[in-house]
C-alpha cells in the first residue's frame, strides 16, 4: 500500500471534463454515486473539500462523508480571485478545530 493511499484521497465531483465546470451540475447526479464511493473507503483524520461548488454539493447533501471520525474543512478553491494563502490557512485551521 502507498502511503497516500492511507493519508490521502482525492477525486473530482465528476469525472468528465468541462470548460469553466459547464455542465457540471447536470452531471453531479450520475457522478454523486462514485463520489461516495470514494469517499466511503477513505479512513483518514481530515477531509479538505476544494472549491464552491464542491462546498454547495456538500453543504446541500448530495454526498454523504461516512467516516464519522474524520474532520471536514470547505476552502476556496486554489485559483480563486480575492483570497489571500494567509485567509485560506486561517479558514481551515478554523474548521479543524
Amino acid at each position: 500500500m502507498d502511503i497516500l493511499d492511507e493519508f490521502v484521497v482525492m477525486t473530482e465531483i465528476v469525472h468528465c471534463k468541462s470548460k469553466e465546470e459547464i455542465g457540471v451540475n447536470e452531471c453531479a447526479s450520475e457522478e454523486v454515486k462514485f463520489l461516495d464511493e470514494i469517499i466511503s473507503k477513505f479512513t483518514g483524520d481530515y477531509i479538505i473539500i476544494l472549491g464552491s461548488t464542491a462546498g454547495k454539493f456538500y453543504q446541500n447533501g448530495l454526498f454523504q462523508i461516512k467516516n464519522n471520525n474524520a474532520k471536514v474543512a470547505v476552502l476556496p478553491h486554489p485559483n480563486a480571485h480575492g483570497i489571500t494563502d494567509e485567509e485560506r490557512k486561517k479558514t481551515l485551521l478554523k474548521q479543524m478545530e
